[in-house]
């Protein structure tokens, strides 16, 4: 599943949330804290000075389940780690 975010107005872990409420047809107080998988504010702040970067920063890490990746320029996908499809590129060159 892949949703986007306003890499201007919204927090990336706000996003993320969202898509993983989505994706798990829960609500987001059900689900996990993002926290104990990853450091939120330092999520954000790698995010924020993406801009400054030259090249596209991609960031990937595990809740439950779900593998979820992180683009700077504003997509987010999740992909279900349990899913035993033949891997194909997590994002197209």
């Amino acid at each position: 599943m892949d949703t986007e975010y306003d890499d201007k107005t919204d927090a990336p872990v706000v996003m993320i949330a969202e898509a993983l409420a989505d994706v798990t047809g829960k609500e987001i107080a059900e689900l996990p804290p993002l926290h104990d998988y990853i450091d939120c504010g330092a999520l954000n702040q790698l995010f924020e000075a993406s801009e400054k970067l030259t090249g596209d920063v991609v960031l990937s890490f595990t809740v439950e389940q779900w593998n979820v990746f992180v683009r700077s320029d504003g997509v987010v996908r999740i992909c279900d780690g349990t899913d035993l499809n033949e891997p194909e590129p997590v994002f197209e060159a």
